[in-house]
């Protein structure tokens, strides 16, 4: 299982600031198979980053298991 709360994340560019996720939360049961879908720039792909730990620099949780996982080394 695993479980995101209240995911925000923003990229910043010199002057530009781009809020790619903005406070997402979502379920996924173990064994469930999902599709995100979206336009370009929509944060698919930083999404599926945070919850699979490639990226640490967004605000929210991350549960895996029943464990929050956010932040951890």
């Amino acid at each position: 299982m695993i479980e995101f709360q209240r995911i925000q994340k923003t990229y910043s560019l010199e002057h530009y600031r781009y809020d790619a996720l903005k406070g997402v939360d979502g379920y996924v049961d173990s064994g469930e198979v999902v599709a995100l879908c979206g336009p370009s720039g929509a944060g698919k792909s930083s999404l599926l980053s945070i919850c699979s730990l490639l990226d640490n620099n967004y605000k929210g949780r991350v549960i895996i298991g029943g464990t929050a996982v956010t932040k951890t080394s």
